[in-house]
């Protein structure tokens, strides 16, 4: 008998080994399921922030074209009127510089208006 008590105490023993083991594995494998949600969670937050940080990049892209082309028409838009002045002060020359006494009275006109008009705003 004492060794069929050796051998059960052997036996159970051995058994309790296994599942102690089998106990540490699931520990450790609940373990890595656990690291492994919280790194997919990281992920999902990584993945998040980059997708803002492209619709923001998207964003001021756009923003950048749409203001590149409002200075696009407004250099052109100065261009003509630097041009217009031009072509119109070479044309008010050339007439003043034909015609001297009509260019004094029409003077002497802007410069009387312009008197009355600026005592009518300061009245």
């Amino acid at each position: 008998m004492p060794t069929t008590s050796l051998s059960f105490n052997i036996y159970i023993s051995e058994e309790l080994r296994k599942k102690k083991q089998k106990q540490k594995q699931f520990y450790e494998f609940k373990l890595k399921m656990s690291h492994e949600q919280q790194n997919n969670q990281q992920l999902d937050q990584l993945a998040h922030k980059l997708n803002s940080f492209k619709r923001v990049t998207q964003d001021i892209n756009f923003q950048a074209n749409e203001d590149s082309s409002t200075m696009d028409s407004l250099s052109n838009g100065f261009s003509s009127l630097t041009s217009s002045v031009r072509l119109t002060s070479s044309r008010f020359a050339r007439v003043i510089s034909q015609n001297q006494s009509i260019s004094r009275v029409i003077g002497l006109s802007l410069l009387v208006f312009i008197i009355f008009w600026t005592l009518f705003k300061l009245l």
